[in-house]
């Protein structure tokens, strides 16, 4: 899709220069032009400078630690800039001490591939991860833990990327602090699409909008224990196990915030698309498509599940089977108001949205406006919420229908 690696490398580098904290002294450090590696150009650098790639391939395992504010960005974007791990553990680990908020990386518009473990693992610092591609890291069995991309006891961004064929979890946070996950593709990858708990931190929360989430090798999303998030607008696609998972085994909180207006979706196999599982009593389900394409339920509750989410104004629907299975999540749905179980009537003929709803959808127009928050887009960047033809009334899912 044509949104992703626009990459205006000066326009990018010039606005770094208003952030807070960056020295006027700044300086940019070319790579090969004055480095011949980048880590030799990363140890050289001091706080605010700007590591600046040039095209090729450059097979390094890099190291960022103790720079307080760096930018490590390529020239040319990330189909000409390549970070070749060679195997080595991880292609980019960044490391700054838990709490250390003015610790502040970007890494922006490489590919990152062939590490032994993870592609980008940042540990404590506030990382953003942007307009990358990254692909073919490959750990072995034993090496899940550690993901594609990992934030752990962090904050930053991951926006913009696209997260293919790794042999491990796409995207993999623990305890994050505010992390923004937003507008990625994260496909293909062997074990999970995005994992995301709370778990030694207090306060952990993530915001995941807008993200492509599907063909992954198990779940599509797993999110649990102690974690307060916002997930919407999100398209997620799988035929393996749950396509998105939510549970919690604390005796806490547990997972809390909102899910509204996504788009799940199971096309194989004999799971839910929707699993829930302990307590999860303070998280909301709003404006949610679940659909279930064989005969397994669109949503299901384990014997497990302590409680269950504020469901209200979504649609449950399988085309062969139950719509809900679960006593918890049967009297939880039927009580919410607005919840449907109807086919979503999706648009079959879009070469681009195969998910996007069609103009005789029973669910234009039948959303919850006050489960919107403050998105107030849709997971094309299309502006909600539009009238369909039944009222200014947010649509259902992931995307929002605009006559032709």
């Amino acid at each position: 899709m044509s949104r992703f690696f626009a990459f205006p490398s000066c326009l990018t580098i010039a606005a770094l220069v208003g952030l807070p904290g960056l020295s006027a002294g700044a300086a940019t450090l070319r790579v090969p032009g004055q480095f011949p590696t980048i880590q030799g150009a990363i140890d050289a650098s001091r706080p605010g400078d700007v590591v600046l790639v040039g095209p090729g391939t450059y097979v390094e395992s890099l190291n960022i630690e103790d720079k307080g504010l760096l930018t490590l960005e390529s020239e040319a974007g990330p189909e000409s800039t390549i970070i070749d791990g060679g195997g080595a553990y991880q292609v980019i680990r960044i490391y700054a001490p838990v709490g250390s908020h003015d610790a502040t990386y970007h890494v922006l518009g490489f590919t990152i591939r062939n590490g032994g473990q993870c592609g980008i693992s940042s540990f404590g610092a506030w990382t953003h991860v942007e307009n990358n591609i990254v692909t073919g890291n490959r750990p072995s069995d034993e090496g899940y833990v550690c993901g594609a991309i990992r934030n752990m006891q962090g904050g930053g961004r991951i926006v913009h990327n696209r997260v293919e064929g790794n042999r491990t979890t796409g995207i993999w946070l623990l305890d994050p602090q505010g992390v923004v996950v937003e507008d990625n593709r994260v496909e293909g990858n062997t074990y999970r699409g995005i994992e995301a708990f709370g778990h030694y931190l207090p306060d952990s929360s993530a915001k995941f909008v807008r993200n492509i989430v599907r063909g992954n090798g198990e779940y599509e999303v797993l999110l649990t224990d102690e974690l307060h998030l916002q997930f919407a607008d999100n398209l997620l696609v799988g035929s393996g196990l749950a396509v998105a998972y939510f549970a919690s085994d604390w005796d806490g909180e547990g997972l809390s915030g909102i899910v509204d207006n996504n788009t799940i979706v199971s096309t194989a196999g004999s799971q839910a698309p929707v699993t829930f599982y302990g307590r999860i009593l303070n998280l909301k389900f709003a404006n949610n498509i679940v659909y279930s394409g064989t005969d397994a339920p669109a949503m299901y509750c384990s014997q497990s599940v302590l409680s269950v989410p504020r469901m209200h104004h979504n649609d449950a629907f399988s085309t062969s089977g139950p719509p809900i299975h679960g006593d918890e999540c049967v009297d939880g749905y039927a009580s919410g108001q607005g919840n449907l179980s109807v086919d979503p009537r999706f648009d079959e003929a879009g070469d681009r949205d195969r998910w996007s709803l069609n103009a005789e959808s029973p669910l234009v127009d039948q959303g919850d406006n006050r489960a919107v928050g403050n998105l107030r887009r849709d997971i094309r960047g299309v502006p909600r919420i539009f009238d369909g033809g039944h009222g200014s009334v947010v649509d259902m899912g992931a995307y929002e229908y605009v006559p032709k």
